[in-house]
């Protein structure tokens, strides 16, 4: 089943904002996160030390007001622009990934 035209607007609005966050903490870290693939694994990419990504975790959870539990805290969930976008859009309820 594929997407209806506004979920992949939502969608894509999604990970642009997510995107713009991770790039504000790469930034700060003297990184580069514009080459980051939505579908990359943000913890191999080099582009967030390990406190940076728990930052960028807890801007996720707080932005969207996920929630987060230890137990989803997992690559399945977080662990790249797309599943983050996946995991919001289950976890709301509001768009379809």
């Amino acid at each position: 089943m594929s997407a209806t035209p506004d979920a992949a607007a939502d969608r894509a609005a999604l990970i642009a904002a997510l995107r713009d966050l991770l790039k504000t903490i790469s930034d700060n870290l003297g990184t580069d996160a514009s080459g980051l693939g939505e579908d990359d694994l943000i913890p191999d990419a080099a582009v967030l030390d390990s406190a940076g990504l728990i930052e960028f975790v807890m801007l996720v959870d707080g932005q969207y007001e996920l929630g987060l539990d230890a137990e989803d805290m997992t690559i399945d969930n977080l662990g790249s622009l797309s599943a983050i976008a996946a995991f919001v859009a289950a976890r709301r309820g509001t768009l379809r990934a």
